[in-house]
């Protein structure tokens, strides 16, 4: 009797990020960096206070620009 190798093959695991988060907490991040843009027209200290979210949103941009 034969068996099957797709039927006894496993599913491999997905690779588990480096860094696990909820998904909303990038939407947070991203809100963060538009008002911290904003606010850095006024004052612009708020561009240094805001410096992480800032290039997160421009990461989060250039990702969806060069994968569509």
């Amino acid at each position: 009797m034969e068996t099957d190798p797709d039927r006894d093959a496993q599913p491999e695991p997905e690779e588990r990020p480096i860094f696990p988060h909820p998904q909303w907490s990038i939407g947070v991040v991203l809100i963060f960096a538009v008002v911290a843009i904003l606010a850095g027209l006024r004052n612009p200290v708020w561009w240094l206070i805001g410096s992480p979210c800032i290039l997160v949103l421009l990461v989060w941009i250039y990702v969806r620009i060069k994968v569509s």
